[in-house]
């Protein structure tokens, strides 16, 4: 497994292709940089000198079967590959390539609906099930992103799960402030709910055209409108939980339309942020031994963090 994977040693394994680029080299040779993925991680691999053909067999989306070298290269490990076979998807177990939440799907809707359950604002609570009509099958089983975080096999629905969980908690705390927890409810259930449309495909993920061109949070928020159209729900409530989604990264620069204006899309735009990094760290970490260093996470300012020698909580 790509987890095992150690620089300096030769592999011969089966992989996922998650995505290929072609680029020329200082001599004038094409070259293919291809990721590949199993479900316990992801890693680079080079195919120097390739051929027409190579980027016709290689594409996202195929299982194939390396042999080639492993070294490390800027502090990240890289596969040299010396040749391949693609192998057919009916002769694989896919289930190898595919990570998927921790938490079964079934008791993840379960728990959520708990949630949605808890939601006491009738127009908040109708968005909430007009949307999820439609788009809990998807919901159910898509990644929350197509990298940084939660980009596995019901990634989207754990994600919503975890910061319902701990928005639970928040509000238990600062149970004397002014934090409404339906409305704070219903917009973490729908604030990355958009990447049911934004993203496409199962073994491998991407973006769809209407993610590229228009992007999960508009898409959201656009539902939102119509559906208080549709209905002739208070506009006032529809605004506010519209204001969840369009606030939700926090900052213009990082895809927000508006910054925060509302204590509830403060705290569900930290809750987000925290557990996507949690997410981060704990992928990279759990890839190396106890007193070593993680790659460089790209999400986290390209920071490396340590694994010390208390990371089993119970040491």
């Amino acid at each position: 497994m790509i987890k095992d994977l150690k620089a300096n040693s030769n592999v011969l394994d089966k992989f996922l292709v998650e995505k290929v680029n072609q680029g020329t080299a200082s001599n004038g040779a094409t070259y293919l940089t291809v990721a590949l993925k199993d479900k316990t991680g992801l890693i680079e691999a080079r195919l120097w000198n390739s051929q027409r053909e190579d980027a016709i067999r290689l594409q996202a989306g195929v299982i194939v079967e390396i042999n080639g070298l492993v070294s490390e290269y800027q502090r990240s490990l890289q596969v040299k590959i010396n040749n391949y076979e693609i192998i057919p998807l009916q002769e694989a177990d896919l289930n190898l390539f595919v990570k998927s939440a921790p938490v079964s799907e079934s008791l993840m809707w379960e728990q959520i609906n708990e949630f949605i359950g808890e939601i006491k604002n009738n127009v908040w609570k109708q968005i909430v099930e007009e949307i999820l009509k439609t788009q809990q099958d998807r919901f159910k089983i898509s990644p929350a992103a197509v990298r940084h975080h939660h980009n596995i096999h019901s990634g989207l629905m754990w994600h919503t799960l975890t910061m319902l969980q701990t928005a639970k908690a928040i509000c238990e705390i600062y149970n004397d402030r002014k934090i409404n927890k339906s409305l704070l409810y219903a917009g973490i259930i729908l604030h990355d709910m958009g990447k049911t449309k934004e993203l496409q495909g199962d073994l491998t993920v991407e973006y769809s055209v209407q993610g590229k061109l228009i992007g999960h949070i508009s898409i959201m928020a656009g539902e939102i409108a119509t559906i208080g159209e549709k209905l002739q729900l208070d506009m006032q409530q529809v605004v506010l939980l519209q204001h969840m989604i369009l606030a939700s990264h926090g900052k213009n620069e990082y895809g927000s339309p508006v910054l925060p204006q509302i204590m509830e899309a403060e705290i569900l735009h930290h809750i987000d942020n925290l557990d996507a990094r949690i997410y981060a760290i704990d992928s990279g970490l759990e890839q190396i031994e106890n007193e070593a260093f993680s790659q460089r996470i790209g999400g986290l300012e390209n920071r490396s963090f340590y694994r010390h020698n208390y990371f089993n909580s119970e040491n």
